[in-house]
């Protein structure tokens, strides 16, 4: 089945396609830690990857915050966060790391992740920049 196709079937009935969404899910996260190691190179199933991930990240956010804090309370919380959390942190990572060697299609598509991401209430806005930043400021002594 073809992304695009899961995407939707996610989106009607999110409870019914958990399997699926799973194993997107770790194939997202192997091809990430792929990416991390050469940002400049073409990834066209990581950016289809990081596109279906923003669509359906929204739809498992509650089910996935509430599994989170049932193996926190019994003491065995993976070191993984939900998707809907770590997805946008992890996105921004990259950006800030390493936008300069991507290729514009892939900023572009990180980009329009980010912002659906933000649409859907799964990113909040942060004012005046990023955080903990000295550029601009008279702050930071250079």
């Amino acid at each position: 089945m073809k992304l695009p196709q899961l995407q939707n079937l996610i989106k009607r009935d999110p409870s019914a396609y958990r399997e699926e969404y799973l194993q997107q899910k770790r194939a997202y996260e192997a091809e990430a830690r792929l990416f991390t190691l050469r940002p400049s190179r073409d990834s066209p199933r990581f950016l289809e990857l990081v596109t279906f991930m923003s669509h359906v990240a929204a739809c498992y956010a509650k089910e996935e915050e509430k599994e989170g804090k049932e193996e926190e309370k019994e003491g065995k919380a993976e070191e993984g966060v939900s998707v809907a959390v770590s997805l946008p942190m992890q996105l921004m990572a990259l950006l800030e790391e390493s936008a300069v060697v991507m290729l514009p299609a892939t900023r572009k598509t990180l980009v329009q992740a980010l912002i659906l991401l933000r649409n859907r209430g799964l990113l909040e806005v942060r004012e005046g920049g990023r955080e903990g930043g000295s550029e601009g400021g008279s702050e930071g002594g250079r």
